[in-house]
């Protein structure tokens, strides 16, 4: 119906209607633990738009779920290569997939790799701690000292802070302690995603900005009338 009314309109809706795709699988997946049908809606979402980073997200998750750690890895990493600012959603996914397949050096090199691009926080705790894993605390330092004073993180600098931690004693590790908690404080408190439309921050992930989503009523179309009424169908749905 969606397929239709674009037609009509003349104007893509495919990001609106991948994301129903999306909605579909979940409930699909993880209410009624339908693997298959759940699959099909992904593919399908990743059909009418191929950067949907949630489509590529959920099936790294449903292999993860099968045991298909390969098959996870390829997913996850499609989420970098269609949106480099959903990456740290699966950082932590692919440590534990590379891990089970044993290939923790093929981890780190491909953190070298996406790091080489994106200098954000996550990233860089995520190579520290890989490089401290394989090659040991002086490697991490080393990388996190020529990192931090050219693109400095907190999350960086938590990281340099805890390995320091454990290599000193007495005034200085009184001093450590209490920067690393002052840190993690700031961690704690601060929003972690932000609106591109409309600067709207917050500590969860929502595939749909409260803020952005109120505006877009307030001057909706036909077509994302429909694709509204949909969603708030399924979800009353989903309640019931």
């Amino acid at each position: 119906f969606c397929d239709r009314l674009e037609r009509i309109g003349g104007e893509s809706k495919r990001k609106e209607t991948a994301h129903f795709c999306c909605e579909l699988a979940e409930e699909a997946a993880f209410r009624k633990n339908e693997a298959e049908e759940a699959t099909a809606w992904l593919l399908d979402a990743l059909a009418r738009d191929p950067s949907c980073t949630r489509a590529s997200l959920l099936l790294g998750r449903l292999a993860v779920r099968a045991g298909d750690h390969r098959s996870a890895i390829e997913a996850f990493q499609a989420v970098e290569r269609q949106d480099r600012g959903y990456f740290p959603e699966v950082i932590a996914a692919l440590t534990q997939c590379f891990g089970a397949l044993g290939r923790l050096d093929e981890w780190v090199r491909y953190l070298w790799d996406v790091q080489g691009r994106d200098h954000s926080g996550r990233i860089t705790d995520a190579l520290a701690e890989g490089l401290l894993k394989q090659e040991g605390e002086e490697a991490a330092l080393r990388f996190l000292d020529r990192e931090l004073r050219e693109y400095p993180t907190l999350l960086g600098l938590r990281r340099l802070v805890e390995i320091k931690l454990g290599r000193c004693e007495g005034a200085n590790y009184a001093d450590l302690r209490a920067l690393h908690c002052i840190s993690t404080q700031m961690l704690n408190g601060a929003a972690r995603y932000r609106c591109a439309n409309c600067g709207f921050v917050v500590k969860s992930l929502h595939w749909c900005c409260p803020v952005s989503y109120t505006h877009l009523r307030a001057h909706e179309t036909v077509l994302d009338l429909v694709c509204r009424l949909l969603l708030e169908k399924k979800k009353k749905e989903r309640k019931s």
